[in-house]
């Protein structure tokens, strides 16, 4: 097996004009802004072309990385390793999706006719996609590595497969309909933290009513008279 390359590399940065989170640092992970998927994943409002980008578009954008990160993607290493850990994180992330769905609080969320068709496909999927979810990566074509998983017999991961394989390329999933609705390009997550952490702020530096008006008009009322203007140079506006 050719000498492994690590997922994403930190480049030397000494050329003129590229940013630096602190000055005398010679090396730093970038993301392009507007070009990196893994920047995209974590944009929150829903602002995420992700949602709507074709198979075949995200792909590419996968695998062909920018300047300073060479792939997104552990599928774009041709080495079925890193292929085969990307698969099972895939498939581990969705068993625990499904066990959420078929929680009974998730009953008491989605409409009724809804939740009785996500049941039944989710629970037909839930099996095979745990057993996909194991594995362990190898150091040579024959060899495990020196931890060891619990093996799956062929017979058993070959069925998985199929199954999975063929729920992946339908065109039709009630399943993958209501993941892409609580997805919405981390929305609901990052309202949900946003949120929280608010009521974190309020409890935890104990801010009154009176406290958090002051800072709302603060944010969005105009200066008072005697309080120095903002430079008209700097844009806050948008911050």
């Amino acid at each position: 097996m050719a000498e492994d390359e690590p997922l994403m590399k930190k480049k030397k940065v000494d050329e003129v004009g590229l940013p630096i989170a602190k000055k005398g640092r010679k090396d730093e992970l970038f993301v392009t802004p507007g070009n990196s998927i893994a920047r995209q994943l974590l944009d929150p409002f829903a602002m995420n072309e992700l949602d709507s980008l074709p198979l075949k578009q995200l792909w590419q954008k996968a695998i062909a990385g920018h300047d300073h990160c060479d792939r997104f993607s552990e599928y774009g290493v041709k080495d079925e390793n890193y292929q085969g850990l990307a698969m099972a994180k895939s498939m581990k992330n969705l068993k625990q999706a499904i066990e959420m769905l078929l929680d009974e609080e998730a009953a008491e969320v989605l409409d009724a006719s809804i939740m009785k068709d996500l049941t039944v496909e989710a629970s037909v999927l839930l099996p095979h996609v745990t057993v996909l979810s194991g594995g362990q990566m190898r150091k040579e074509v024959t060899k495990l590595n020196a931890y060891k998983v619990a093996a799956i017999d062929p017979v058993k991961a070959e069925e998985s497969a199929k199954f999975v394989y063929a729920w992946l390329t339908s065109s039709e999933s009630t399943l993958r309909l209501v993941l892409k609705f609580l997805a919405k390009g981390g929305l609901f997550y990052t309202a949900c933290v946003s949120e929280k952490m608010t009521r974190a702020f309020i409890i935890g530096d104990t801010i009154s009513q009176a406290g958090f008006i002051e800072l709302c008009k603060y944010r969005l009322c105009p200066p008072k008279t005697d309080e120095q203007a903002v430079d008209a140079a700097s844009d806050w506006a948008t911050i």
